[in-house]
């Protein structure tokens, strides 16, 4: 490997890296990549090669996103040569907004496409234009080898990177971003990801920023920045910045080859350091790629520049209103990458093409993390019965705690915590840290006195953007991970959740793509302390999670302590969806014990005989709750209603997944009539406890009751930092008012009842 690629100060020499024949090889490969690009775009059929192209050879809606692509393929072409020199293990992350024609391109050319798709070998480059123009799955990024991002959300791909080199340590991943995406605050975050790497487990990110000037419509902010701030920036992150530019292909290809050997001998010195210190020597690599928007592409399109310009990023850039002049226009941009001489009849790579190019398992588009790695890998999890939870002293959240550092210790390649807040403090989970430690680079200062470990399982990050990130890197890598995180900013990562479900349903659809561990989350809910002074409770997050006719989405509210360990037990052993379990972690109520506790999860809801009292075969009232308070609120609300009118009969009714509540239809997860009707008699009244604001949830459970006599109580900011309790706060004694309020009693009996109520509570609040 030649370490004298570049200079001192960072530029690229050119002399050596490449010979002659090389540098034509790589050209002519990017050309090919270049024209398959272009077709993919913008027409259905690679007929015109032989005579004129016409209309009818257009796809029906022709893509004008080129601005990307050239910079993408030229990352494949050198990222495909180092392999196929260097034998390393490299997978590729593309950040890029719209960047899906130049993988699928790249992943035909190099053969790795037909190694799933089999029949358009023989059809070549028209059956590749055909299933992309007609075929759903060839139209998502889920379908393209070697993706684990759809791209079309900006600012997650170096945090995706950065998951799956954890517990990867031969593996690199090169990251494209796009300057554009690089302006996100998930991306800025996420550039002191290097700085949870531990050298002995964790392989290397290579970020690749394509600066080309413009995003959709204007200039990026990077791009204004001279190369000496350009180089400071970095610096000032933990990278070396090796920039690139220019305009002439050849002389770009010739630089960029430098800048990546150089890279690839900077990564090998990495690999064997404990630490990533910010000092001169310990600098990690980062290459900055300058190019125009729209490299290669026609300089004006009518009167306008079109080359080098965002025109080549938008919809509206290339918009055939001139359908004679722009046909030619096309026509002449297609063949000015030469395809006769770089492809064979049949539209694949000549042959000695491919001699430059990664071939086997070796390309990129086959490397094993992105794809559930290359062997399954299962949690060893310990039985929640080896857990005691009797002791009054024993809090929801050190139960889990424990359950998870056992795990921990029992797993520990292939399990990490990713949290966006401090697992020690009192309101999450500080036995974790019995276990094992968090993971980050040590301080600067190197006369601290307290060591920082570096070898933990916890990576903890404010930016829940990054955390995510992280976690779905490392699950589609194979492995398993929780993602701890407050129920009052889980919302933060609202569109992250869709687009992640959205991957998932892709997913689904692809024969070749593997099952995948489950995102999991663990949440917090601290709305319920009493004194807690900021109670903010965003329902958009769970919204979305009911909102899911796939059934890729699951919801757990464990209501005592061994049910939060069966419903975490549940989520771990899960494949292919999203779980989130919503505990409190101060809770103490120990009701069910762990055999009771698992056939209560596994049903989802069920009624629970030690709270009911009288002949609940048929019940004058049905109290439902969900989660730890409102659960320990109902069963004491229960209680009451015995001691002030012992001969109603009370069914008390648990749901820990509340999607049961929703109709049969609903993902399949909703209960049928017969089932919801045997827990829920028509004639019997409902009073409900549900763990949430009023909103979009409790409107759906309304209308699995519609017609029924149904009090909604749902939480309610205002309580219990006030005295005065809302009449449909989840409150024991306002669920009791409820209960006589909708059962049929004598008059006389309920003025004693309400009575008795009210000294009850005066002597509470006392």
């Amino acid at each position: 490997m030649q370490n004298n690629a570049l200079n001192r100060d960072g530029n690229a020499d050119t002399e050596g890296v490449l010979s002659q024949q090389e540098l034509t090889n790589i050209r002519m490969y990017w050309r090919a990549a270049n024209f398959v690009s272009l077709c993919l775009m913008s027409v259905k059929s690679s007929d015109f090669l032989k005579g004129k192209l016409t209309q009818a050879h257009l796809k029906e809606f022709p893509s004008a996103l080129w601005g990307c692509i050239p910079a993408i393929n030229m990352v494949y072409a050198h990222v495909s040569r180092l392999t196929g020199k260097y034998g390393e293990k490299i997978a590729v992350v593309n950040g890029s907004g719209h960047g899906l024609e130049a993988s699928l391109a790249n992943a035909f050319l190099n053969g790795s496409l037909l190694e799933y798709y089999p029949s358009i070998s023989e059809g070549g480059l028209d059956s590749l234009l055909r299933e992309y123009e007609f075929n759903p799955k060839f139209q998502v990024a889920a379908g393209c080898p070697g993706t684990v991002q759809s791209g079309l959300e900006l600012g997650h791909s170096l945090a995706h990177a950065y998951g799956l080199v954890l517990d990867n340590p031969d593996l690199i991943v090169c990251c494209l971003i796009g300057d554009g995406e690089a302006e996100t605050g998930p991306l800025t975050a996420a550039w002191f990801s290097h700085l949870y790497r531990n050298s002995q487990k964790d392989g290397i990110v290579l970020p690749v920023i394509n600066l080309n000037g413009y995003k959709s419509a204007a200039r990026t902010q990077l791009s204004t920045l001279s190369t000496e701030q350009l180089r400071s920036l970095m610096k000032g992150l933990g990278y070396r910045a090796h920039i690139v530019q220019g305009t002439d292909p050849e002389l770009v290809h010739m630089e960029f080859a430098g800048a990546m050997e150089k890279a690839l001998a900077e990564i090998e010195e990495a690999r064997g350091r404990l630490q990533n210190l910010p000092s001169d020597e310990m600098y990690l690599p980062c290459l900055i790629l300058k190019t125009p928007k729209g490299w290669t592409a026609p300089k004006l399109v009518g009167a306008e520049t079109f080359e080098g310009t965002a025109r080549t990023s938008l919809p509206s850039g290339f918009r055939f209103l001139e359908v004679e002049r722009d046909l030619k226009l096309l026509e002449r941009w297609l063949h000015s990458y030469t395809p006769a001489k770089v492809l064979a009849k049949n539209g694949t790579l000549l042959p000695e093409l491919k001699t430059l190019l990664a071939c086997g398992d070796a390309r990129a588009e086959l490397a094993p993390c992105t794809n559930a790695g290359s062997t399954e890998t299962r949690l060893v999890l310990p039985e929640p019965a080896e857990f005691n939870s009797s002791s009054s002293e024993i809090t929801m959240g050190h139960l889990l705690s424990s359950y998870l550092g056992r795990i921990i210790a029992e797993n520990d390649d292939t399990f990490r915590l990713f949290s966006s807040h401090g697992v020690n403090t009192s309101y999450y989970f500080e036995q974790i840290l019995e276990n094992t430690s968090r993971i980050f680079s040590p301080d600067i200062d190197s006369t601290a006195a307290v060591p920082v470990p570096t070898a933990g399982r916890v990576m903890e990050i404010l930016s829940q953007h990054t955390a995510q990130g992280w976690l779905e890197g490392y699950i589609q890598s194979g492995r398993h991970g929780v993602f701890l995180c407050s129920e009052q900013y889980v919302s933060i990562v609202d569109s992250m959740l869709q687009r992640f479900l959205q991957w998932l349903a892709d997913c689904k659809k692809v024969h070749w793509r593997k099952a995948i561990p489950s995102l999991n989350y663990l949440i917090s809910s601290t709305n319920w302390l009493k004194g807690q002074t900021d109670q903010f409770m965003p329902s958009a997050f769970f919204n979305i999670l009911f909102d899911d006719s796939e059934g890729l989405t699951k919801i757990y509210l464990p209501a005592d302590k061994q049910t939060a360990l069966a419903c975490l037990q549940k989520v771990l052993m899960s494949v292919n969806c999203v779980n989130a379990v919503l505990v409190e972690p101060e809770a103490k109520n120990d009701w069910l014990d762990a055999a009771s506790a698992q056939a209560h999860v596994s049903a989802g809801i069920g009624i629970w005989d030690f709270a009911c009292h009288g002949n609940t075969s048929r019940p004058d009232l049905v109290m439902l709750c969900a989660g730890a308070t409102a659960s320990e609120e109902t069963v004491a609300a229960a209680s009451i209603v015995k001691m002030l009118l012992p001969e109603l009969a009370i069914r008390v009714v648990n749901v820990c997944n509340p999607k049961k509540l929703l109709p049969n239809q609903s993902g399949d997860e909703g209960l049928g009539e017969a089932e919801f009707n045997a827990l829920f008699p028509e004639l019997s009244p409902v009073i409900a406890a549900l763990p949430w604001p009023a909103g979009l949830i409790t409107t759906l459970v309304s209308m699995r009751f519609a017609g029924r006599s149904l009090k909604m109580h749902h939480w309610s900011p205002r309580y219990p930092r006030v005295e005065k309790v809302p009449p449909t706060a989840v409150e024991r004694f306002q669920l009791v008012r409820s209960v006589l309020a909708s059962v049929p009693c004598d008059e006389k009996r309920k003025a004693a009842a309400e009575a008795n109520l009210q000294c009850m509570i005066e002597e509470f609040y006392l």
